[in-house]
């Protein structure tokens, strides 16, 4: 008479919940949105304006809440970061966003990683080079909106959550 055993796999662990980041999302102050006036100013905008999203879709801004953020809450992308073709006349500045803004790019990163451009934190694209930390903080201006958009900044797609109003 041989005993065997009976061996059971392991029960499935549930993946622990992802951590929310702590970065701050938002733009600093200079940066142009579209509006259905044309090219605005973050801190000019006001709760009820009316925005174009990156489809040329109009959406009304909820909310729009400031805060002062310092130099490692922020990132700075230098025009040459945004490549040619992408709204030349918004690319004179370089955009100032939260770290924890997604911005639409595409470059050697996204690329790499999806193949594609793609929504990406921003403080995952730091290089040193043509995205960085600046040097000083800024004032955050956090847009608000019913749901879930992408709008232009500075010539960038930039993800803003519904939640975040």
């Amino acid at each position: 008479m041989f005993a065997t055993t009976i061996s059971l796999a392991a029960p499935l662990a549930r993946p622990a919940p992802r951590a929310r980041t702590t970065a701050l999302p938002g733009f600093a102050r200079g940066t142009l949105l579209r509006t259905i006036t044309g090219p605005r100013a973050v801190e000019r905008i006001m709760a009820g304006d009316l925005l174009l999203d990156a489809d040329g879709q109009i959406v009304e801004l909820r909310s729009l809440r400031s805060r002062q953020a310092k130099a490692h809450e922020l990132v700075e992308i230098t025009p040459a970061a945004l490549g040619l073709g992408l709204a030349p006349a918004l690319r004179c500045d370089s955009l100032i966003a939260g770290a924890g803004q997604k911005l639409g790019m595409r470059d050697w990163r996204t690329d790499l990683i999806y193949g594609a451009p793609a929504l990406t934190e921003a403080q995952a694209l730091i290089d040193s080079g043509t995205v960085q930390r600046p040097e000083r903080g800024a004032m955050l201006y956090r847009l608000g909106f019913d749901r879930d958009c992408v709008v232009v900044a500075n010539g960038m797609p930039a993800l803003v959550r519904g939640s975040d109003a």
